[in-house]
């Protein structure tokens, strides 16, 4: 069992960075918090994969600090939350969704949100 769920956090890895990539370079797509999961994704199922993104020249710090257990302000937890739901907000309004799409966006949300604060909220100030 410990091998599927490396193999399930591998991919998961690999999704949130393309995810990451996509919100670096598209208006609109939040980039830091699919940075933080990849991140974490790594960390749990390949090293190599966890240690090319922290050789990256704008990521690698970023998943430096917060992997160290330096602390993370309050203000940054909300910030990265607040990044995430205004790219919801964006998303809802600006495409045209079916409502099940519309849901599904805010349940993925709500999650992604869940799961931030959580990652983040264990090294705060």
């Amino acid at each position: 069992m410990p091998r599927v769920k490396k193999y399930i956090f591998l991919c998961l890895g690999i999704l949130f960075l393309v995810l990451s990539y996509f919100g670096i370079i598209m208006p609109g797509i939040p980039a830091i918090p699919f940075i933080l999961l990849a991140g974490w994704c790594f960390l749990q199922s390949s090293e190599t994969l966890y240690n090319w993104m922290l050789s990256r020249k704008y990521i690698g710090p970023m998943l430096q600090k917060y992997f160290s257990g330096e602390k993370v302000s309050k203000g940054a937890i909300w910030f990265v939350i607040s990044q995430l739901w205004l790219s919801i907000l964006i998303a809802l309004f600006v495409f045209n969704l079916k409502i099940i799409a519309k849901i599904s966006v805010v349940v993925v949300g709500i999650v992604c949100s869940i799961i931030i604060y959580m990652l983040l909220n264990k090294t705060a100030k």
